[in-house]
């Protein structure tokens, strides 16, 4: 529920955030198993429970895929941030995955359940991500809460983006199980290693969101937010081209790579290119809507054919949860 109210100036106070009583939150790392600084923040927080409790609700802090961690790989049999959605936890089959996420399920869940349920009311799932992302903060478009949190957060720390998932979906990922959840996503990571850097900044990022929690149950009308915060929204994929044989023949090209976020892609322009000196783009954009890539040349999206995603900027009323499309240029103001 929130309580719509007229709000004037670039910033009003958020009063009705209160409404969210917050009794549990999950702090989860090892999702996938070699994105280690996910994996060594939680087991910090697992040894230094102290720095994650307030008073006025419980922590709890996790290892999601603790055989993939063991192994320092991103999974055993199958992808378990592709095992949240409400078919995937339905269909039993025979992979550690789906047995672990339906332990996680248990634990955080009940999936989809509302306001009165013993789902977590917060899950933080801490990734790396091989991309050139910076910090991205990713929820449920619809999950407005979270939102707020991540404008919170941007004004902690302005290098923090925020990026919605796929609209009208179920999502799969380990988050969508609680009431309001969000992929602490950060790169670049390789794969097995960890960035000092993004580690400082993720536990920061962390203690601040539990800082904004214990506000939200003691005191929301200390919280001031602006009144509309930009956001990237997935809008598609682009996939690699592969010959007859299944073999990749392409390549993200050169003016692309590093580019998350921040290369405004407009219609003809270059997605992929061959692996011959001099050969002309083996696929071209064809939109006629501009739009930003991310996940970048993520290495793990090499096995599911995905080069990167495409993105357009959007404006997120924080108090009514409009959502209007940002103008490519200017990208502050709706259109």
């Amino acid at each position: 529920k929130t309580t719509k109210h007229q709000t004037s100036g670039h910033s009003s106070k958020m009063a009705e955030v209160n409404e969210v009583n917050v009794k549990k939150v999950a702090i989860v790392g090892g999702t996938h198993g070699n994105e280690r600084n996910g994996v060594y923040l939680a087991k910090t927080f697992l040894r230094e429970p102290e720095t994650v409790k307030r008073p006025s609700f419980e922590t709890t802090v996790l290892l999601a895929n603790t055989d993939a961690i063991e192994k320092n790989l991103r999974y055993i049999d199958e992808d378990l941030n592709r095992c949240f959605s409400h078919e995937a936890l339905a269909t039993p089959r025979e992979t550690k995955e789906y047995a672990r996420a339906s332990e996680i399920h248990k634990i955080l869940g009940p999936k989809g359940g509302d306001a009165s349920s013993d789902s977590f009311d917060m899950v933080f799932d801490m990734h790396n991500t091989t991309a050139n992302t910076g910090v991205v903060l990713m929820m449920r478009p619809t999950d407005l809460f979270s939102i707020r949190l991540a404008s919170y957060l941007q004004q902690k720390d302005d290098s923090v983006r925020i990026c919605l998932w796929a609209k009208n979906i179920d999502p799969p990922m380990l988050p969508s199980v609680s009431k309001h959840g969000m992929t602490v996503e950060v790169g670049p990571v390789s794969w097995g290693c960890l960035d000092a850097a993004l580690f400082a900044q993720t536990r920061r990022l962390i203690m601040h969101a539990l800082d904004f929690l214990e506000q939200t149950n003691t005191n929301p009308q200390a919280i001031v937010l602006p009144k509309q915060v930009v956001v990237f929204g997935r809008e598609e994929n682009v996939e690699y081209v592969r010959d007859v044989d299944g073999e990749l023949i392409s390549m993200i090209p050169e003016e692309l790579q590093g580019a998350d976020f921040t290369k405004l892609i407009s219609e003809g322009d270059t997605l992929l290119v061959g692996f011959e000196e001099g050969a002309p783009p083996c696929k071209r954009y064809e939109g006629k809507r501009a739009l930003y890539p991310f996940f970048v040349s993520e290495a793990a999206y090499y096995e599911k054919n995905i080069a990167f995603m495409l993105c357009d900027r959007y404006s997120v009323d924080l108090v009514t949860g409009e959502v209007a499309l940002c103008t490519s240029e200017g990208g502050s103001q709706p259109e």
